[in-house]
């Protein structure tokens, strides 16, 4: 018996509060990827006050680096994943 169901790449996207020396950011990273060789896994950008939610700021992000969005879920209230189903051809890395 084979297993239709779809596999996603997932992202974990999390608020990171400002400090003394930083403003309000948020964090992007693929788990999975961080073990992977050559392939960058994480990346932080400024918390965009004009979006004002962090779900909608990581898809943008990863719309704008070309991933194929799917969907998103929380984790727990600051913290959640969004799903994209870019693999194989379409492969694409965290800029």
């Amino acid at each position: 018996m084979q297993n239709s169901t779809p596999q996603f790449r997932v992202f974990k996207v999390k608020f990171l509060g400002p400090t003394n020396h930083k403003g309000a950011r948020i964090g992007i990273s693929e788990p999975r990827a961080k073990n992977l060789e050559g392939i960058k896994s994480r990346k932080v950008v400024s918390y965009d006050y004009a979006i004002g939610n962090i779900v909608s700021q990581g898809v943008k992000e990863l719309e704008d680096m070309g991933f194929n969005v799917t969907g998103y879920g929380a984790i727990d209230e600051d913290s959640y994943i969004i799903m994209c189903d870019n693999w194989g051809e379409d492969f694409v890395e965290i800029k």
